[in-house]
């Protein structure tokens, strides 16, 4: 983790000022371990705030043929669940530039 901010730091320096972590995100999490629960503790008491609540659990089905339009296991909907957190964070954030390099532009509904 202090090797993914360094590197932030670093693209931050030298290429865009502009750059911010949404934070971090778990994926292919499996209950059957320990290791999935260890890892998200050290990350939380690394993170804190940084940590997402949403998580990607891991799912064979989507493993298997990640392309297949039918498949709807929980992979599915972690995903989905993942992406209506990411727009709460962007709206969160009020991104408002007129900057044509950035890539996310988001205004604030009324």
């Amino acid at each position: 983790m202090r090797q993914l901010q360094r590197t932030v730091e670093a693209v931050q320096t030298r290429l865009n000022p502009k750059l911010n972590m949404l934070g971090f995100l778990l994926c292919g999490i499996d209950g059957r371990d320990g290791f999935s629960a260890e890892t998200r503790e050290a990350l939380q008491a690394y993170a804190k705030a940084s940590l997402w609540t949403q998580q990607v659990r891991f799912d064979a089905k989507l493993k298997g043929e990640p392309d297949a339009p039918s498949l709807k296991g929980r992979g599915h909907e972690d995903y989905i669940k993942v992406m209506k957190e990411l727009l709460n964070r962007l709206r969160k954030m009020d991104v408002r530039t007129h900057d044509k390099t950035d890539v996310i532009t988001l205004h604030e509904s009324p």
